[in-house]
């Protein structure tokens, strides 16, 4: 993904500023990855394609959640 996406992601929401927040969010987008992964695996031929769609589509999410609590915990002094 790349930051212009990322972006663009991001400014549908307001991104949280707590890292505690960013990481619960981080962890159900992680969570939505494997169930999109098993919705792949477990589809039928000719809706995988979807399915692969919604689980690439869920990565991103990830991806994007991850940077998120990234920046807030490396941005933070110790």
């Amino acid at each position: 993904m790349s930051v212009k996406s990322v972006e663009a992601h991001l400014g549908e929401w307001p991104a949280p500023a707590d890292p505690v927040i960013a990481y619960a969010e981080w962890r159900m987008s992680c969570t939505a990855v494997w169930a999109a992964y098993r919705d792949w695996a477990r589809a039928a031929r000719g809706d995988d394609g979807v399915a692969h769609c919604a689980y690439t589509a869920a990565l991103d999410r990830e991806d994007a959640a991850a940077h998120v609590y990234a920046g807030l915990v490396t941005a933070r002094p110790i």
